[in-house]
């Protein structure tokens, strides 16, 4: 694997960090660089993607999902979650395990969706978030707590 990931924005470039490039190093956590691979894979869609009118993944989308990435999951012991692209340019996390559904939208570094689903307490809700993720932080303890106990992890690890 490089130590590099590169963004198929034509002659644009992405500003992760304050860095302005077409090439985005990789950072020290595996669980955050296998995903940001998949999320840069996603900027080499075109629009019509699915065949049904699907916009191509926004380059706030691609920023804002690896920024959040890296922020609640680096040096976390969580399951890797299911990187999708959504229809309307946006990027979702999901997570389905140890009797939690977590998804997060992301259309930018600033416009965050949520859906939480608590099966054991039987809680739940829908949230947009902009600054304060507090309660999405409190939510990828959660599930990295539960994955543990229940041995999610080695169970994937085997897989």
């Amino acid at each position: 694997m490089s130590s590099k990931l590169s963004l198929a924005y034509d002659s644009s470039t992405i500003d992760l960090a304050n860095q302005r490039a077409k090439e985005i190093p990789l950072t020290d956590d595996p669980l955050v660089n296998e995903i940001w691979e998949e999320i840069v894979s996603f900027s080499s869609l075109s629009d019509n993607w699915d065949s049904y009118g699907a916009l191509r993944p926004t380059k706030n989308a691609i920023i804002g999902a690896m920024k959040l990435s890296q922020l609640l999951l680096s040096n976390r012991d969580v399951p890797k979650p299911d990187v999708i692209p959504v229809a309307n340019g946006s990027i979702q996390l999901e997570w389905s395990c140890a009797n939690l559904d977590l998804e997060i939208e992301i259309c930018s570094e600033v416009s965050i969706c949520a859906y939480y689903e608590d099966h054991t307490q039987n809680v739940s809700w829908e949230e947009k978030f902009e600054y304060d993720l507090r309660k999405l932080t409190a939510s990828i303890t959660l599930l990295e707590e539960r994955s543990q106990q229940s041995g999610i992890l080695s169970l994937v690890e085997q897989g």
